[in-house]
């Protein structure tokens, strides 16, 4: 989405965000080809060649329509720039679901450190990309925004829960849950 949001009849120079992005698709096909190709049955193939051409038609969809019908460069831009925003958004709070987990178990064993901190930082350099820009780009903005706090909290639940019980472990109890049968030596 960012790709086409950074097209010269979409919202004029943005070289940056055209590049990197342009570089993220590639290694997002890369990585899809890739997770295809070691697919354990057929069943998954299809499943995961599907929804990608879903994803395909829908975003060439919606660029088909922005073009055809918004002849304004202000009213593409605003178009891409809010579809872009709400698909970013939606990738950054992909983590939720797993947060929510981490806290259930309290244990960081389902969150990588490395992952959060890349999505961290991700979401801070496109952020301040986005106001250094002239004018302040605030699609980016609010969509890097959101995902540099998501970042932040991810980073925040590892290290309250990165000792926590491993899978198939009990957590450990503190002295106030000790049943009676229980001694403390």
């Amino acid at each position: 989405m960012w790709v086409f949001y950074g097209l010269p009849f979409v919202t004029g120079n943005n070289t940056l965000v055209i590049s990197i992005n342009s570089v993220g698709l590639f290694l997002e096909v890369c990585y899809v080809v890739g997770f295809i190709y070691y697919c354990h049955t057929n069943k998954q193939r299809v499943n995961v060649g599907f929804k990608g051409i879903g994803i395909a038609v829908i975003f060439a969809l919606a660029a088909f329509f922005e073009l055809y019908f918004d002849k304004s460069k202000t009213t593409r831009k605003l178009v891409a720039g809010i579809q872009s925003t709400v698909f970013s958004v939606c990738l950054y709070a992909m983590p939720l679901d797993v947060m929510r987990t981490v806290i259930k178990t309290k244990s960081a064993e389902y969150m990588p450190f490395p992952l959060c901190c890349a999505g961290f930082a991700n979401g801070i350099v496109w952020s301040i990309y986005a106001l250094m820009s002239k004018p302040v780009d605030i699609y980016i903005l609010i969509a890097n925004g959101i995902g540099a706090i998501l970042g932040a909290v991810q980073i925040m639940l590892w290290l309250v829960y990165r000792n926590g019980p491993k899978a198939g472990e009990k957590p450990t109890q503190n002295k106030a849950e000790l049943s009676s049968e229980d001694s403390i030596v």
